[in-house]
């Protein structure tokens, strides 16, 4: 599949098939890559000017990761997939129900579908540098919240329509996000980080145990985290700002991912 192009600071409306609008939050003089964040809203409403970017930005610019924000398009429908691509993923979205996937259906239908398209084309400007000739090159990385985790998720593991010559960012965190497509796991590749907490109304906890199952069974390079938070918009404070139970933050999780890269 041809991945659409980002487009810097423009206002985005579901009849602008495949842009993104980015806010560069921090880049370094001398970068080692990029961090795109993915704000949550159940993609119909949310903005990246949510605050957490620049949260971010205070614990990455420091190893030398950029700061990137998206908005991507909110409240999609049927009517603005090409049919091939609508029948895909009301297909998909039916395979995840079957499978145990207790999510509100805007999270797996055409509104994820068209916010994957240009979560896609987000990452794949920023490795080209069409926005900014400074990240050409450089890895990017995904981190995203909430509905935004799923797309860093299914950046990660995409549908079949994308993996003709896709490559996946270098590291993937989700925060009480989900992986909605688990069949698409698969053995190897760039680390991926899943932060999730009970008592969740929005994304149950049993989202991430049902991947966490399927990624231990194929040997995917998927690592489930229960902070032992209750909450849904809890687990951004508990991953930016807490510790688990021995004391070490969470978020040196997501350093590690990075150190590697």
């Amino acid at each position: 599949m041809q991945v659409p192009t980002a487009r810097p600071d423009m206002p985005l409306t579901p009849s602008q098939p495949g842009s993104a609008a980015l806010r560069f939050v921090a880049l370094p003089a001398v970068a080692r890559g990029i961090v795109l964040y993915l704000h949550g809203g159940g993609f119909l409403r949310g903005t990246p000017d949510d605050g957490v970017p620049e949260r971010l930005a205070e614990r990455l610019t420091p190893a030398g990761w950029g700061v990137v924000a998206a908005a991507y398009r909110l409240g999609a429908t049927t009517a603005d997939l090409a049919p091939a691509e609508a029948a895909a993923v009301a297909a998909e979205a039916m395979r995840g129900r079957r499978l145990g996937l207790r999510l509100a259906p805007r999270l797996t239908g055409p509104a994820f579908a068209a916010a994957l398209a240009d979560a896609a084309a987000a990452v794949a400007d920023l490795r080209a540098g069409r926005i900014r000739p400074a990240t050409a090159g450089l890895p990017v990385a995904v981190v995203g919240v909430s509905a935004g985790g799923i797309l860093a998720m299914s950046l990660r593991w995409p549908p079949a329509r994308y993996r003709d010559g896709w490559m996946p960012p270098v590291l993937a965190v989700a925060i009480a996000g989900a992986m909605i497509q688990p069949w698409r796991l698969e053995p190897g590749g760039p680390p991926a980080i899943l932060f999730h907490g009970a008592r969740d109304p929005i994304v149950p906890l049993s989202t991430a145990r049902l991947a966490a199952r399927r990624a231990q069974a194929c040997g995917a390079s998927l690592q489930v985290v229960d902070t032992g938070v209750g909450g849904h918009r809890a687990q951004v404070d508990v991953v930016l700002d807490g510790r688990d139970a021995a004391g070490r933050p969470w978020f040196d999780r997501v350093l590690d991912g990075l150190s590697g890269q």
